[in-house]
């Protein structure tokens, strides 16, 4: 059974990804820079991670929240490669075939910054 609290951080988590501008997200001024809504992604994620510390057992739970983060082509590039980060972290022999492919799949930049990170 998945924590209330887990659910929780997710649903934050998904609520604060930034939108690109132009995909009904930052604005264009907001874009150069640091936008606030890259930092309150960032906090969300990060509270994600300190969860997960906390209960390792649940990353499966999270798995595909951390997929869909990674390959959502509407949000910056850096905040999927903090999810693709995580989710190369956590999750040696814990992701499926098709979810390596999946990952495969990631635009070079997204791959290019997690392994930067």
């Amino acid at each position: 059974m998945d924590s209330p609290a887990l659910m929780r951080l997710i649903s934050r988590a998904k609520e604060r990804m930034p939108l690109l501008p132009g995909t009904s997200g930052i604005s264009a001024e907001d874009a150069h820079g640091t936008p606030p809504q890259v930092i309150e992604a960032g906090a969300a994620l990060g509270d994600l991670e300190e969860y997960l510390d906390q209960n390792p057992g649940d990353f499966k739970t999270v798995i595909e929240f951390y997929l869909e983060c990674a390959g959502n082509s509407r949000t910056f590039p850096a905040v999927r490669a903090v999810c693709l980060h995580s989710l190369k972290k956590r999750g040696p022999g814990l992701i499926s075939p098709i979810d390596q492919k999946r990952i495969a799949a990631l635009p070079e930049e997204v791959r290019r910054i997690e392994s930067e990170l």
